[in-house]
């Protein structure tokens, strides 16, 4: 017997929507787009930054171990809807650029 498992999609949401209903959506993969406009980099060792992605319904902050800047770039992201210091925020797992 041959089991054919179809792959889910992530459907996009608004950044909006998260902010909204951010228990809802915590730990959820999430896929998003939208421009990146602000980018903060805290490596030492290993890379690490803080991307401000924003789209036409909010803005919220992104993490990733990225050495690519994405600064004014206009992106698609799938992560994970996490939480520090009391802020929602997306764990990047891929960034890719629209183009």
């Amino acid at each position: 017997m041959l089991l054919i498992l179809a792959q889910r999609e992530i459907p996009a949401v608004k950044i909006g929507e998260i902010q909204n209903n951010s228990y809802g959506f915590l730990e959820r993969q999430v896929n998003i787009e939208g421009k990146i406009v602000g980018e903060k980099d805290y490596s030492s060792g290993k890379t690490f930054k803080v991307l401000q992605i924003k789209d036409d319904s909010g803005s919220i902050s992104l993490t990733c171990n990225c050495e690519e800047s994405f600064l004014d770039k206009e992106v698609v992201v799938l992560g994970r809807v996490t939480e520090f210091k009391g802020e929602v925020q997306i764990e990047a797992g891929k960034i890719e650029v629209k183009g």
